[in-house]
């Protein structure tokens, strides 16, 4: 829900717990790679990753594997860095090994291949990317919600962009966290200038800026 601070903590209580095991620490060190990513602490993120990947964890029940997720976690790290060209390598190593019989993670590398593409310029790309979420229950994820507000500012469509993201406002979308709510607001923010509403658009800038704080 956004409380790296709390995520933080109880990552570190895990993997300092004396009964913890391998797949228990694995797990901590990629909730605080998570956590570190968010605070734009790239080189923590990385050796946590480098860490985590370590560990002799085989598959959990119900869950994606381990290093499935360290690559997801990792290739937002490296997008965060600016090497979208690394970034893209991981997804596609993703889609060839792990997403072919797993449709909830090809919906996820749709969305994070789609944001590779909008940071590299590559509109066109992103727009067939994040036009394949339309179809999956993951356009109602927070983050494909953002994607589709970020293309549609880049194509000029600002009620559009706003329209993208108004359930990120309104808390219906899913897997929602303040992080989320924050770039939803700075959507909104960089829409209404677009439109010339100045004095909206900075309403929504002090809300970003209060909640990031």
């Amino acid at each position: 829900y956004g409380d790296l601070v709390r995520a933080g903590r109880e990552a570190d209580a895990v993997r300092d717990s004396a009964t913890a095991d391998a797949a228990a620490r694995c797990l901590a060190d990629l909730a605080s790679a998570r956590v570190s990513l968010a605070r734009d602490e790239l080189s923590a993120a990385r050796h946590l990753l480098d860490r985590a990947d370590q560990q002799p964890v085989g598959q959990l029940p119900g869950e994606p594997g381990p290093g499935v997720v360290s690559a997801l976690i990792r290739a937002r790290v490296l997008l965060a860095e600016g090497d979208t060209a690394g970034a893209r390598g991981l997804v596609i190593r993703l889609r060839e090994v792990h997403a072919v019989a797993d449709p909830a993670l090809d919906g996820v590398l749709n969305v994070l291949d789609g944001e590779i593409a909008l940071r590299s310029g590559d509109t066109g790309r992103a727009r067939i990317l994040l036009a394949l979420t339309e179809e999956g229950a993951y356009f109602d994820r927070a983050d494909g919600r953002l994607a589709q507000g970020r293309l549609l500012l880049s194509d000029g469509d600002y009620k559009g962009a706003l329209e993208a993201v108004a359930p990120c406002l309104d808390g219906t979308a899913d897997a929602m966290t303040r992080r989320d709510k924050v770039a939803a607001l700075l959507v909104c923010t960089v829409a209404h200038r677009r439109l010339g509403l100045t004095d909206t658009a900075a309403d929504f800038l002090e809300q970003a800026l209060a909640l990031a704080e």
